[in-house]
């Protein structure tokens, strides 16, 4: 008879070693988890503080004439195999455009679409025509920049 065995009461279920085997193996699995979240963790935190000791350090020195090294697109493309979850936060930063141009010349062409005046095309027409007016403009772009390397 197991350890546990004999504290169980008559009718109800008792616990075998095995079982508590099982049990304490789920639980060392959950601490495993924990541990490796600890040391992802910890990995990112270190990853951050050697950027910004390689921040600091490279302003103390003179800087480089070389323009390379001041764009940001370049540095994280050299240096993603030493910050590998900073240069992936970056490439999500500097995705983001600079300008909302885009989207105002959007919203411009759905007024153009709308009159200031109720109109009866719905919602979803809408955003068809200004989707296909997108896609065109788009198309005449790749068009145009693929007889720019043609020629």
């Amino acid at each position: 008879m197991g350890p546990l065995r004999f504290l169980a009461e008559p009718n109800r279920p008792t616990v075998t070693e095995t079982e508590s085997k099982l049990f304490n193996a789920e639980d060392d699995d959950e601490d495993d988890r924990g541990q490796q979240v600890a040391l992802r963790s910890s990995s990112h935190t270190l990853e951050i503080e050697l950027y910004i000791g390689y921040r600091s350090d490279r302003s103390t020195n003179s800087p480089e004439s070389n323009e390379e090294e001041y764009n940001p697109l370049s540095f994280w493309q050299k240096m993603h195999q030493s910050y590998r979850v900073l240069s992936k936060v970056a490439a999500h930063v500097l995705c983001i455009p600079a300008s909302s141009a885009a989207v105002e010349r959007e919203f411009s062409l759905a007024g153009n679409i709308i009159p200031k005046k109720h109109s009866k095309l719905s919602s979803d027409l809408v955003n068809d025509m200004v989707f296909n007016h997108s896609s065109k403009m788009y198309q005449q772009t790749l068009h145009q920049s693929d007889k720019v390397k043609l020629n």
